[in-house]
């Protein structure tokens, strides 16, 4: 019989502080395997705010210096566009803005900016329901005017329109050297522009109105702006660059941008010194000569853009769009019938990012008149009879939106040993939920307090993600800290 000597080998446990002492901002581009935890590859209803986690913003009843704006489900309508007619009444030296809105029947209503209690039908209405329109000052007076998809155009001046039916119909138009420019929704593929200094008048001459058509493989043209002293007209696969004055003779057109990935026009916003636009690959910056991506690492959360629509104000770029789901029933989700469900705000200036979910926000209606700066938005679900008011109260109207954070699943590129996730400290001053997803899912609650609070896990396994969730309205969040055994495998 032969005897031996057992040699059992333990294998070596090293302990690791794993800190999280900001957060990155969103990531949804890059393997989550290269990512930090400190990164977020998915979340909703969320903001960072120097380095911290914050609640996103939210969306209440619409009220202008205490003075709740009206609807018009006293009509029965849907509002299907608006827009901010900015009147100024110099006889009488004061300001009288009025909200101009476009219903679903076709009809034009209107309501004072600052005091309105109700909508009034105005003489006007297009029989295509959709219509742009542009403030303009003409003959001593400001006036605002509508132009109908189908055709036609409404000189508007607070008290009676005036209608101009041999006007093309026209999807977006902008103001450039005294001369309206317009893109065609039907019929030919052309930009039309006014007469100098004369918008009624849209005679084809050598000396009145005209139009630039494309024949070529560009696609059909969607929006046009006036940016950096030029006419710049986006269509569905290249931008032009129109070089316009008012001698009809000088005018220049280049073409600055091609792609094979169509440009979604209700996407594009003049945003400071650059137009910021959404095409089927990405978002883009264009500053007139070139176009580049931007902000790559957010575009796989959206999941539709179809009726995607943006704005921009207060430095910051909108974009309603429909985001990507998990599973869980956000806001308005539960109505069904959604056109956009969420919304992707890009902070131009301090190059941070929120996101909302739960809303279907159907257009911006920016406002930036005396002592007013608001955003109100318009909907296209069961709310669209009425205007919303974007803020930072995290909810939707009534209702709390749950917000979520969750990390990349991430091994911490420790190939040699196993990892085991002991235990998690943090400080929280909301409720929250945690969720450790490793070889399975453990959920912790936090309450809310001002001490450090642990979370002990102990779970073993390849790679782990975080997850934190919450209904509070306060979310606040400036990181946490996570201890790991990384157990060296036996053999490896």
């Amino acid at each position: 019989m032969q005897f031996y000597l057992r040699n059992d080998y333990i294998p070596k446990v090293s302990r690791y502080s794993y800190p999280v002492k900001s957060f990155a901002g969103i990531d949804a581009l890059s393997e989550q395997e290269t990512l930090p935890l400190a990164y977020c590859s998915y979340g909703y209803n969320i903001g960072f705010r120097n380095g911290a986690l914050i609640n996103g913003i939210g969306i209440d009843n619409a009220v202008i210096n205490n003075s709740a704006l009206p609807g018009t489900g006293a009509f029965g309508k849907r509002i299907v566009r608006c827009w901010i007619y900015y009147k100024y009444n110099y006889t009488l030296r004061q300001r009288e803005d009025e909200i101009v809105v476009l219903c679903d029947d076709g009809a034009v209503y209107t309501t004072l900016l600052d005091g309105g209690t109700a909508f009034t039908q105005t003489t006007m209405s297009f029989s295509g329901a959709t219509a742009s329109a542009i403030n303009y000052h003409y003959n001593g007076e400001d006036i605002l005017l509508l132009f109908g998809s189908s055709g036609g155009m409404y000189v508007y001046n607070g008290a009676t329109a005036v209608f101009y039916a041999n006007v093309p119909g026209f999807t977006s138009v902008c103001l450039h050297y005294e001369r309206i420019y317009g893109t065609t929704g039907y019929g030919f593929n052309r930009v039309y522009f006014s007469d100098d200094l004369n918008p009624t008048n849209w005679n084809v001459s050598l000396t009145e109105a005209g139009y630039i058509s494309f024949p070529d493989e560009g696609g059909r043209v969607g929006k046009v702006l006036s940016f950096n002293d030029y006419v710049f007209i986006f269509r569905d696969y290249g931008i032009h660059r129109l070089t316009a004055y008012t001698d009809l003779t000088e005018y220049k057109l280049t073409k600055v941008f091609s792609t094979a990935n169509r440009i979604y026009p209700d996407t594009v916003q003049i945003c400071g010194d650059r137009i910021i636009f959404v095409a089927e690959d990405g978002f883009y910056s264009f500053d007139g000569y070139t176009a580049k991506k931007v902000f790559s690492q957010l575009f796989p959360l959206i999941d539709g853009k179809k009726h995607a629509v943006s704005c921009y104000f207060n430095y910051k770029y909108y974009l309603s769009a429909t985001l990507k789901t998990d599973g869980q029933t956000v806001g308005d989700e539960d109505e069904g019938n959604m056109k956009n469900n969420g919304m992707i705000i890009l902070d131009l200036d301090l190059s941070d990012v929120s996101v909302f979910r739960g809303g279907d926000v159907g257009s911006f209606l920016p406002v930036n008149v005396g002592d007013i700066c608001a955003l109100l938005v318009t909907f296209n679900n069961y709310r669209s009879s009425r205007l919303g008011l974007v803020s930072e109260s995290g909810r939707l109207f009534e209702k709390p939106l749950l917000k979520l954070w969750r990390s990349p699943k991430t091994g911490f590129s420790q190939l040699s040993g196993d990892k085991v996730l002991r235990r998690i400290y943090l400080t929280a001053n909301q409720p929250l939920s945690v969720t450790v997803c490793g070889e399975c899912e453990k959920q912790r609650q936090v309450y809310s307090s001002p001490q450090v609070q642990l979370l002990p896990v102990n779970d073993k396994a390849s790679a782990f993600s975080v997850s934190i969730a919450t209904i509070s309205d306060s979310l606040y969040l400036s990181g946490l800290l996570m201890e790991f055994d990384i157990i060296k495998r036996r053999y490896a």
